[in-house]
């Protein structure tokens, strides 16, 4: 079908909790983009841009820019996905988030033309329903032990516990949470960078007692062999992060089998089809991955779900839940019950913008 025309919708959702911070900094609020491919029958396809966090840029630049890129959908066939794609490569290197949005509301509005689930345009889903894990954000050990007790209640089985590179105050926030929550919830910890290898070696092995699973990003981001030194160095799997954001980055990482998990999000990669090239990647490789937490819509969640469903295999727990606790969602049609979320079924997507 043609692409008949094109809107952009800007999205502020603020948090619940307006205190949540991660060693970078407080997170109040999350920015972005709603992008929508009207076809001539009527159909539309929606994708999403997340402009902030981090800062960088600013909504009217962000737009301005997607508009841009946009300009000359009217008149395509969403079906000529690559050929579009390939266009914008060529003519705007970079910018992966907005053609991320791009490339969604493309897939989006293909798979509603033939009526499809969106997982179907990638050879179908091999699972139903996906575990789900949440977010501890940093506060004093106590008050996330408090949290992690709060997210148990609502029936998630596993928890990511964020840490700041003071190794006696993240073993105290890790013990904290393993108290409260008790010995069957599975926990993983994620350190955003802010350890230096031989201070994360010590950090880990110490949180390890308290049943810690998986490590994200212990180090700098640009230190590949400091991450591969802690890798080597501790009894539980690390994940690359920040250091895996582009494709030439997990690759690299593949193929020294540097970490033993890959963090994929589909906004950092530019989009469906380099996020599943990143799979193929780690697949040949031998080594896991999981979607991380990407702040913003249920929009997005949904689309990351359906990705999720059709991989080989799943490491640990997913973190497509994070919606949960930004406020003002225009999207409905995708909820987690009980710690774990369906994969949409229907046309497309699966959820529906009460924007529009």
């Amino acid at each position: 079908m043609t692409v008949a025309s094109v809107a952009i919708d800007e999205l502020e959702q603020p948090l619940a909790d307006q205190t949540w911070r991660f060693v970078a900094g407080a997170i109040q609020a999350v920015s972005g983009l709603v992008l929508s491919l009207t076809d001539r029958e009527g159909r539309v396809g929606y994708g999403y841009s997340r402009v902030s966090p981090p800062p960088g840029t600013t909504m009217a630049a962000a737009r301005a820019r997607l508009a841009e890129l946009t300009k000359n959908l009217p008149g395509r066939d969403e079906a000529d996905l690559n050929a579009i794609m390939d266009d914008l490569d060529r003519r705007f290197p970079g910018y992966e988030r907005l053609k991320s949005a791009i490339e969604c509301a493309l897939f989006d509005l293909r798979a509603k033309a033939i009526g499809v689930p969106l997982g179907s345009l990638f050879g179908g889903k091999r699972r139903d329903s996906i575990p789900q894990m949440r977010i501890i954000p940093l506060k004093s050990p106590e008050q996330m032990a408090e949290v992690g007790a709060s997210l148990v209640a609502e029936g998630y089985g596993f928890l990511k516990v964020k840490a700041s590179g003071d190794p006696d105050l993240d073993v105290a926030r890790v013990r904290a949470v393993r108290e409260r929550v008790g010995a069957s919830i599975r926990l993983m910890i994620d350190a955003n960078e802010s350890y230096q290898p031989d201070a994360a070696i010590g950090s880990i092995r110490r949180m390890v007692e308290y049943g810690v699973e998986l490590v994200e990003q212990p180090t700098p981001a640009g230190d590949i062999e400091g991450l591969h030194k802690v890798a080597r160095s501790v009894p539980v799997p690390v994940e690359a992060d920040e250091s895996a954001q582009t494709l030439p980055e997990i690759l690299r990482l593949a193929a020294g089998r540097r970490v033993a998990s890959i963090n994929l999000r589909i906004l950092n990669l530019g989009g469906i089809r380099t996020t599943l090239a990143a799979v193929a990647v780690c697949e040949a490789a031998g080594i896991g991955y999981r979607f991380g937490a990407s702040f913003g819509p249920r929009l997005l969640q949904a689309q990351t779900a359906h990705v999720a469903s059709v991989v080989p295999r799943l490491g640990f727990a997913q973190e497509l839940a994070e919606s949960n606790h930004i406020l003002d969602d225009p999207f409905t049609g995708f909820e987690v019950i009980g710690g774990m979320v369906a994969v949409p079924g229907g046309a497309g997507s699966g959820v529906t913008y009460g924007a529009r």
